[in-house]
């Protein structure tokens, strides 16, 4: 959580995670931990339409965004590919 801003204090509880965890695991079940990855790397180095910027809080709807774009991102580019 460090890599997008969110400071230690402002973690989610883990009642928080479990949520996130569960809505990641229905909506965006079809990803891999290596693309979950890349979105998140992609996106706090500004390579997607997507603003990267947490304001110290971490939300499903902040992922839903974030992963929308690297899904537009990837759709663009004809898919994933593992890129090491």
């Amino acid at each position: 959580m460090q890599l997008i801003g969110i400071r230690r204090e402002n973690y989610p509880d883990k009642d928080v995670i479990i949520v996130i965890i569960g809505h990641i695991q229905q909506h965006h079940g079809n990803l891999t931990v290596k693309e979950l990855r890349l979105a998140i790397d992609m996106a706090v180095t500004m390579q997607l339409d997507f603003n990267p910027t947490a304001y110290q809080n971490i939300s499903v709807l902040y992922l839903n965004e974030m992963i929308g774009a690297y899904k537009r991102w990837s759709t663009a580019e004809g898919g994933y590919r593992d890129w090491e």
